[in-house]
């Protein structure tokens, strides 16, 4: 499988509209609330990854636009929570999230070197944290423990894990830090045991989810890349992990809808 650059360039198109025209909803029902806190988790490490591109020079013109649309997308789902909490605990960790974010976004833009980036990277993980543990709150206080919820969550965090992998992968590469190097083979250990769980389930299923069947292929193309190290599998990583984004984006939607219902 090969990501041509004229498809790829395509699909960013499709994926990142003007930004500056985003609108949202001043009214969402508890469970898009949720939805939001767990998009944030994914949206903040594609910023990540686009960032540490950036710094390094790979991929700049795809990693800028897809930077900024990350950004706007935890902007947006900062704002939507804020307007529409009002629970006491939760209410606390969304001002707490909104301080540690607005000093985040100011920096996500500016110049700094592998040094500086993992100094802010710390700031970060501390930053997932707090939204993680959010998400956690409104999955209890709101109530959503409920069967259907568990596709949809799934889904949510091999979209975060396949993130983390990508930055992981160039971090890697660039040896910044031997903690980065353990939670990249924990991350990829923890989505071969998903995709070997789902494989499996397709096997036993006569309607099988051709969206999820083209998902385990590409990250399966996606692994092999991991264990090479040089440009051409910096980008194809870069590449993969946008368009294997937008799929699961798909599926996560179509699992969320079911929940709306």
């Amino acid at each position: 499988m090969k990501i041509n650059k004229i498809h790829f360039y395509v699909l960013l198109m499709f994926l990142f509209p003007s930004i500056a025209f985003a609108q949202f909803d001043s009214e969402a029902s508890k469970e898009a609330l949720y939805d939001h806190a767990n998009d944030m988790r994914v949206y903040l490490q594609m910023a990540v990854k686009d960032k540490l591109y950036l710094i390094n020079g790979q991929q700049v013109k795809y990693a800028e636009k897809e930077l900024d649309y990350s950004i706007a997308k935890v902007d947006e789902s900062i704002n939507i929570i804020d307007l529409n909490v009002t629970e006491p605990k939760i209410r606390s960790q969304v001002e707490s999230i909104k301080e540690l974010w607005k000093k985040l976004s100011a920096v996500a833009t500016k110049d700094f070197d592998n040094k500086e980036f993992l100094k802010v990277y710390y700031q970060v993980n501390l930053f997932d944290k707090m939204i993680y543990d959010l998400a956690d709150s409104m999955y209890v206080t709101y109530n959503l423990s409920d069967k259907k919820m568990d596709q949809y969550r799934s889904t949510q965090k091999l979209r975060y894990l396949i993130q983390k992998v990508a930055f992981n992968y160039y971090a890697n590469y660039l040896g910044l830090s031997k903690s980065v190097s353990h939670e990249y083979k924990k991350n990829i250990a923890e989505i071969d045991a998903f995709i070997k769980e789902k494989s499996n389930m397709l096997l036993n299923e006569d309607n099988k989810d051709e969206l999820f069947v083209r998902i385990i292929a590409d990250w399966n193309f996606f692994r092999a890349n991991l264990f090479h190290k040089d440009m051409k599998n910096i980008r194809t990583v870069f590449s993969l992990s946008t368009s294997m984004d937008y799929k699961l984006n798909k599926l996560k939607e179509s699992y969320f809808s079911r929940i709306a219902e």
